[in-house]
């Protein structure tokens, strides 16, 4: 814990000129503009492009449901939120951690049931409940500008419990509104599905020799950037009763939020746009927002505005995958495609608020000629990228059944092997280790790709060897074959 704070301390910064600035209050200056520059909704209609979006989302929400979702907020239903959340997650404003509700539900709970029945009947939130400090988490070892902090909202306790309640009722109505293609939060759904997709998609192009194309997008500072008048116009579409649209937008509309600098709250700012990270609602609303991007694509598919991409030897043609706000598009190789791919994304950037991040965007072709590959990524603006590539969390390739695919897994696996070198561990400790996380980081990879027998090996030979030799760097005789270690079939 004291690492952590420690690796999170912010002693200098750059400024927009370059110019670094040492003082507390000059960098807590520059992080305050920063992020209310960013959550700070400008001055555009998004109307007429918001209508665009809406006309292709279903309306499908039910009377029955949105009943359920405002119906009376029993004691069971309250205790059983608070029961299932974390424990010792870090306090907001108010310095409770939910701990302190669960040990004093005996005498607190009629109280606390009359708060959030009243912000359920009233479909507003106190003020005082809507505070939030913003904890700022670096993305990399030398993040020294205001751009390489991830903003995480740490809210009020009695502000977690309502969103958490409206989560349980709202996560069982999502996997039948959300489009399949969006993999993310939706309950029977997993990330690996996407990750699939494409090595299917890469392995037809392959075979078949057709000519097409794979688009990575990343949304930039997604959530921070989410429009509420597009979040409250998707909501009208998908059918949600206007009473609840009220309610969520009172939970994520006006909060009034403060920096954690070095552990000391910066002066206080209202947003007027994004969702915070940190709120257990946020993640599936911004599903639901999200889900206009998939649904115009699928409405410009439709019209054969957007060809997509056919799989070898199935019955099956492709136009997107989407896990939150990684967005992956096949289509084919030409102009007039990626041109209508271009307008709708910058429809959608300006209906919802949210940017394409051009750095992170990249276009994979296909048995394309390289000056047809050179002049759509220079007209569009493409960058051209390569494989292996990361998506996900997973390396894609070309080649699936390589061994050098698994190199990158393998490495990291020795490294954290390496940085045990200075502990002194028993048998015990090495089993521990070895099962709980060694054996553990290869699993989200095998989940959606094979490994080659090759790989195999050098992964076993690295378990034999840690299990056997520990941290020493003095060869060892194994005790016992590997093969009696192995649970039986």
């Amino acid at each position: 814990m004291i690492n952590h704070r420690q690796h999170n301390r912010i002693f200098s910064l750059k400024d927009k000129e370059g110019n670094r600035v040492t003082q507390q209050d000059e960098i807590e200056h520059l992080l305050v503009e920063h992020f209310k520059d960013i959550l700070s909704e400008p001055n555009i209609n998004r109307a007429e492009d918001i209508d665009k979006i809406n006309h292709h989302i279903p309306k499908k929400v039910t009377r029955d449901q949105n009943l359920a979702l405002l119906w009376i907020i029993s004691k069971d239903e309250l205790e059983e939120a608070i029961n299932k959340m974390a424990k010792n997650k870090a306090p907001g404003p108010d310095g409770f951690t939910i701990k302190f509700y669960q040990a004093n539900w005996s005498f607190m709970g009629n109280d606390l049931l009359d708060l959030v029945e009243e912000s359920r009947c009233s479909k507003r939130m106190h003020h005082g409940l809507n505070t939030t400090f913003l904890a700022l988490i670096p993305k990399s070892s030398c993040s020294d500008e205001s751009l390489g902090f991830r903003p995480i909202s740490l809210c009020n306790v009695v502000y977690k419990i309502l969103a958490t309640i409206i989560v349980n009722r709202l996560k069982p109505i999502l996997p039948e509104r959300i489009a399949l293609v969006q993999t993310g939060f939706v309950q029977g759904r997993q990330i690996t599905d996407g990750i699939i997709v494409d090595q299917e998609v890469i392995h037809s192009l392959k075979i078949s020799g057709a000519p097409g194309m794979l688009i990575k997008l990343d949304l930039a500072k997604a959530f921070d950037r989410l429009s509420w008048i597009y979040l409250e116009g998707i909501l009208k579409a998908y059918g949600f009763d206007q009473q609840w649209i009220k309610w969520i937008l009172s939970k994520v509309s006006c909060p009034v939020m403060s920096i954690l600098l070095n552990g000391s709250p910066s002066e206080a700012f209202t947003p007027s746009r994004g969702l915070r990270q940190g709120n257990p609602l946020s993640p599936f609303l911004f599903t639901l927002a999200a889900d206009g991007l998939g649904r115009l694509v699928k409405a410009q598919v439709s019209k054969e505005k957007i060809k997509g991409l056919h799989i070898y030897g199935e019955d099956i043609s492709v136009s997107h995958q989407q896990f939150v706000d990684d967005i992956m598009l096949y289509d084919q190789a030409t102009l007039k495609e990626a041109q209508r791919i271009i307008k709708s994304l910058s429809q959608f950037s300006r209906a919802s608020g949210m940017e394409i991040n051009k750095d992170k965007l990249e276009v994979f072709f296909f048995n394309t000629s390289l000056a047809v590959q050179s002049f759509l990524a220079h007209t569009i603006g493409f960058n051209r990228g390569s494989f292996p590539s990361k998506y996900l969390g997973i390396m894609l390739h070309e080649h699936q059944f390589w061994s050098a695919n698994w190199n990158m897994l393998i490495k990291k696996i020795r490294n954290k092997m390496e940085n045990w070198t200075h502990r002194s561990l028993n048998a015990p400790s090495l089993v521990t280790l070895l099962k709980s996380i060694l054996q553990a980081i290869p699993n989200y990879q095998l989940s959606c790709q094979a490994i080659p027998k090759a790989a195999s090996q050098k992964l076993v030979s690295l378990f034999k060897n840690f299990l056997w030799q520990g941290t020493s760097k003095t060869r060892k005789w194994a005790l016992i074959s590997w093969e009696w270690l192995l649970p039986a079939p």
